[in-house]
């Protein structure tokens, strides 16, 4: 039998669900990720679902702050899928 895949759980800091609260990461995006190397507008599930299977997601604080349960792309289970 084999095991359950390891599940990864990430806190990501990305782009809100309102467009008053993104001026001010849009704003200062480069000097942020130069500064810190750290992405302030990013759409973190598109980002996680182009190496990881995502299981599951929510947001919080206005969609700024997005949780997301994945696993690698390539375990597979008993019947080979």
């Amino acid at each position: 039998m084999t095991p359950d895949p390891p599940e990864q759980e990430l806190r990501e800091r990305g782009r809100g669900n309102v467009s008053v609260v993104n001026c001010f990461p849009d704003w200062r995006a480069d000097g942020h990720y130069e500064a810190k190397g750290r992405r302030w507008n990013q759409r973190p599930v598109e980002l996680v679902e182009a190496g990881l299977s995502v299981v599951d997601t929510s947001e919080a604080t206005l969609g700024m702050v997005t949780a997301i349960e994945a696993t690698p792309n390539h375990y597979k289970d008993d019947t080979g899928a």
